[in-house]
């Protein structure tokens, strides 16, 4: 995370960190098995009509956030280093460096086009997932939908005065391009 703690199941906080990252290809591959088995197990039924991801901290198919309130995630070597590719940066640290996650997020959220940038870039990657998924299952069964269930927690105290809007497209949602597919 931004603070440079690495999260795993044993360590993660209950509702505010992610322990995967949707962005990367071998975590989107696992994803896709999934829906992908699921949906060819239920497609023989007229009753199933789509899969629903919840989307909350600690699900497979969330972006880490980076909405104020959650902790602050997606910094590893290869998001950062694939949103410096796209966008021909050179990011602080190097992989082995116990601080490099810590510096990267301090280096991306400094600045503002930066920071505003690496949400743009996060939101259409994960709008590009999203987008194959439901194409994915729509090869499977026709007419079967992909319905995107977020969790916000925007009842939180430290959320009481954020834009919910912002925190969604934060977290790696956006709802304007979900909504043209």
């Amino acid at each position: 995370d931004a603070n440079g703690r690495v999260v795993t199941w044993d360590n993660a906080r209950f509702w505010r960190d992610s322990v995967s990252e949707p962005l990367n290809p071998i975590v989107q591959d696992a994803c896709r098995s999934l829906l992908v088995e699921v949906a060819t197990r239920c497609a023989p039924f007229a009753s199933f009509k789509g899969i629903d991801l919840a989307l909350w901290p600690g699900t497979v198919f969330k972006l880490g956030s980076s909405a104020p309130g959650d902790s602050s995630m997606s910094f590893d070597d290869y998001i950062v280093d694939a949103f410096c590719a796209d966008l021909q940066l050179h990011p602080p640290g190097t992989a082995g460096e116990k601080d490099r996650f810590a510096r990267r997020a301090k280096w991306i959220q400094a600045d503002p086009d930066r920071w505003h940038a690496w949400l743009k870039w996060r939101a259409a990657r994960m709008t590009r997932f999203y987008v194959s998924l439901a194409d994915r299952l729509a090869s499977i069964k026709p007419g079967a939908k992909l319905g995107i269930c977020i969790y916000m927690a925007y009842g939180r105290p430290e959320n009481e005065d954020i834009n919910i809007n912002d925190q969604i497209y934060a977290s790696g949602l956006d709802l304007d391009a979900l909504s043209l597919n």
